[in-house]
């Protein structure tokens, strides 16, 4: 699914497939330059500055990128809930 910048909220659940993991727990961190990045106990990626309590984090945007799936590399079936 494609997703716009502005539906990724801070702390917001997620699910996702990393690379062919699957992740059923895990939450959007926004830091304070816009970058987005799934935090989540599975898949060592790039660090959040703030992880929310999870082991990892995986950034899948900068700031007012918006998230297209067919390009967007490692992450496939993200799901944003409110």
């Amino acid at each position: 699914m494609n997703y716009k910048y502005k539906d990724f909220k801070h702390n917001q659940f997620c699910t996702c497939m990393i690379y062919s993991t699957k992740i059923t727990d895990a939450k959007i961190s926004i830091n304070k330059n816009g970058e987005v990045y799934i935090c989540q106990n599975k898949v060592l990626g790039a660090d959040a500055s703030n992880i929310l309590g999870y082991k990892y984090s995986w950034r899948i945007l900068d700031k007012d990128q918006d998230f297209i799936e067919e390009s967007s590399g490692y992450v496939n079936n993200l799901k944003l809930f409110q």
